[in-house]
């Protein structure tokens, strides 16, 4: 994923959770805030697993993500992942994000219609 899709200012990730708007599924849960473009933040817990897994998933994630970020909405996401991914195939991993995103893309859809 390009630098410019990166969220990596520790406060903006942190205003981004402190606003609640959030999706679940079995293996994420996502937090979104409208924004002027996309970017993502990946967050994976300690009790995931050592440095090496954790990094493994990021970049799963980040894969994951790449296709759809010139269809996603323009949302500020920070995406934690669950213990529950570790044993996951990349498949299952690929699903649940996706229909994430749609959930996402759906919701600000609605949101920009009742606006306007």
């Amino acid at each position: 994923m390009e630098k410019q899709y990166r969220l990596k200012q520790s406060n903006e990730i942190a205003t981004v959770v402190r606003k609640r708007q959030r999706v679940y599924s079995n293996y994420f849960t996502c937090y979104y805030q409208r924004n002027q473009k996309i970017q993502i933040a990946f967050s994976v817990s300690k009790k995931y697993g050592n440095a090496v897994e954790r990094n493994k998933i990021k970049r799963i994630m980040r894969e994951i993500c790449r296709p759809y970020l010139n269809n996603m909405p323009c949302v500020k996401m920070v995406i934690v992942v669950k213990k529950e991914a570790q044993n996951q195939k990349f498949e299952q991993l690929k699903q649940d994000l996706e229909r994430m995103i749609k959930i996402i893309y759906h919701k600000e859809k609605n949101e920009k219609s009742k606006k306007h």
